[in-house]
């Protein structure tokens, strides 16, 4: 082989060995490319930074008089018309002091104020209408007697729409107002002397509608703040259950010895009989499943104490002990694999040994209920075994235990109570009464109140997941966004449009559920497991794994190439040379 076909051979092998990495090139981009569906970057910001999200969530109160005086001291329908709107503008005024940062200020009770921007501004608004009652009430009946009618007369059925009813009695000496707040949306107000006092009949009014929602409304400030970390330390935020569509509630019996005590329950029929009813009222915000379990040889996790009280030793379980009661390595309580967030509710069952064993205070006061709550986590019931030998808790038997548990759900749900802020300063002489939940746990006020507080805090959230979504997937260009990602992010957009639009129709119900909808496919796309995996696999490991394989087939090739040019060069030189 001549020297020129040798040169051409070596070419043309580098040659065809270049075309095979220019065509290569390409392939291995696409098929080495991150896949990132696109997302309304655009429009999940504007939630945020150009406060979308501003919103009056209205309530409607009917005022309705009735004459108790049996001279017709009543106001006209013309005073009715004007204490009403006169009414609305106070109230207006008073919850419309919710300006940025902030909090609301309310009559005779200045809230400290919330440091930071808020991204959402929520704001109740009152629509009242007055008239004169009809002969429902009549002179005589206590406000108890006609709450407990029950009917659309006395209360209304829709969330957000409340009735007052101001029965106008006789004067009498030493007679104070009556307040009586019932336990479905409706107010009973029975006051003493001359109606026709349009001021005193306003302020009673304002103080009492202002007061219920007072709490509520400092609630949404806290939320809609910005920077919430720090509105999110009191003791209620860190003793709720972070909100979730579906919880799995565990009912555990831990019996420290079977050999002395041999115990059972009734838990399914005490379920159905006191805890569903009240699940059956969340079920508008959240699912429940139930399961329960018998556990024996549950030995206590923490040391108690014994002290003398009455005469007799007595074992105690102080407050600084408690929290220790969920790091047992011996008490398994997770009887049910579930991705939904656990709550444990235990009935335990102490030895001999340990018996009577009884939770005190820090002042050594036994509690009534010998029961504590854990934050997050659920509630613990303690009852001591009178006598060795079988037990067996009836449904009667678990009754007032199963309230407990009640109240330990309400505190972990979030449930507030009812109450009349600054009722005793601005109605010093009032008597205020309130009505006790009924057998499902939880009034409709309270019930109210804590589905539009869930809806709102779902928006928030859904709202700020969305955000911090939009942010990673921003700065790291090499995470991977399927289309199961992208739909989640629009279903929760398109979600939170719905939720805003049931605000505005007052259909709260709705608002709940579209927010709750939100909520779970923002989570859902941020905690995608195809995206965390890629949180770890920056650009630089990329290099790592790369450079081993083409830095030592690319510097050969280099320098060939390199050489190759350099002899082409030098070919074409002498064979210039030689035509000169």
């Amino acid at each position: 082989m001549s020297s020129e076909d040798y040169e051409r051979t070596r070419t043309r092998v580098l040659a065809s060995i270049l075309v095979v990495f220019l065509l290569a090139t390409p392939i291995w981009w696409r098929t080495t490319e991150v896949y990132r569906a696109p997302l309304p970057v655009e429009d999940i910001r504007a939630w945020k930074e150009d406060k979308t999200f501003h919103r009056t969530l209205t309530l409607n109160v009917d005022v309705a008089f009735y004459d108790h005086t049996g001279d017709g001291s009543i106001p006209t329908a013309g005073k009715l018309l004007e204490l009403s709107e006169k009414l609305e503008a106070d109230l207006n005024e008073l919850y419309g002091t919710a300006e940025r940062g902030r909090a609301v200020r309310h009559q005779g009770d200045v809230e400290e104020s919330v440091p930071g921007e808020l991204f959402a501004d929520v704001k109740l608004w009152f629509r009242i209408s007055g008239g004169l009652g009809s002969k429902y009430w009549e002179r005589g009946q206590r406000p108890k007697d006609v709450a407990a009618k029950g009917d659309s007369w006395s209360a209304s059925s829709l969330n957000g729409h409340y009735k007052v009813h101001v029965a106008c009695t006789p004067p009498e000496a030493g007679k104070q107002t009556n307040i009586y707040v019932s336990s479905k949306r409706a107010v009973f107000v029975e006051l003493p002397g001359e109606c026709v006092d349009d001021v005193r009949v306003s302020n009673t009014l304002l103080s009492v509608i202002g007061g219920l929602f007072a709490d509520e409304q400092t609630n949404y400030l806290k939320m809609t703040e910005q920077k919430g970390e720090a509105a999110n330390t009191d003791w209620e935020s860190m003793r709720t259950m972070k909100y979730a569509s579906k919880y799995q509630v565990t009912f555990s019996l831990l019996n420290a010895d079977p050999s002395e005590v041999l115990v059972s329950w009734d838990i399914q029929e005490a379920v159905n009989a006191y805890i569903l009813p009240f699940f059956s009222q969340l079920s508008e915000l959240s699912e429940f499943a139930v399961d329960s379990q018998v556990q024996n040889y549950a030995a206590l996790p923490i040391q108690s104490q014994s002290i003398e009280k009455d005469g007799r030793t007595v074992h105690v379980l102080r407050p600084e002990a408690l929290p220790h009661f969920i790091n047992s390595a011996e008490w398994n309580l997770a009887s049910v694999v579930s991705s939904a967030p656990p709550l444990n509710f235990v009935l335990y069952i102490p030895p001999q040994s340990q018996s009577p064993l009884h939770v005190v205070t820090s002042k050594n006061d036994v509690l009534d209920t010998n029961a504590f709550l854990i934050p997050r986590w659920g509630g613990v019931v303690i009852s001591n075994a009178k006598e060795i030998g079988v037990r067996h808790f009836s449904v009667d038997d678990l009754h007032p235990i199963m309230e407990v548990y009640v109240a330990q759900l309400r505190d972990l749900l979030g449930v507030k109570h009812i109450r009349i802020r600054n009722v005793e300063t601005l109605l010093p002489k009032a008597q205020v009464t309130y009505e006790t939940a009924p057998d499902a746990g939880i009034t409709l006020w309270e019930l109210d109140q804590l589905v539009r507080r869930r809806t709102v805090q779902n928006i928030v959230d859904a709202v700020t997941t969305l955000n911090s979504l939009a942010t990673l997937i921003t700065n790291l260009e090499s995470m991977v966004v399927l289309d199961d990602i992208q739909n989640q992010v629009l279903y929760a957009l398109d979600a939170l449009h719905q939720a805003r639009l049931a605000l505005e129709a007052n259909d709260f119900s709705l608002a709940s559920q579209h927010a709750r909808d939100a909520f779970v496919s923002s989570e859902a796309a941020f905690f995608d497991p195809t995206m965390v995996s890629m949180l770890y696999f920056p650009d630089e490991h990329k290099y790592a794994v790369y450079m081993p394989l083409f830095v030592p087939i690319s510097v050969p090739l280099l320098i060939a190439v390199i050489r190759e040019i350099k002899g082409w060069k030098n070919r074409k030189k002498r064979i210039k040379q030689k035509e000169e």
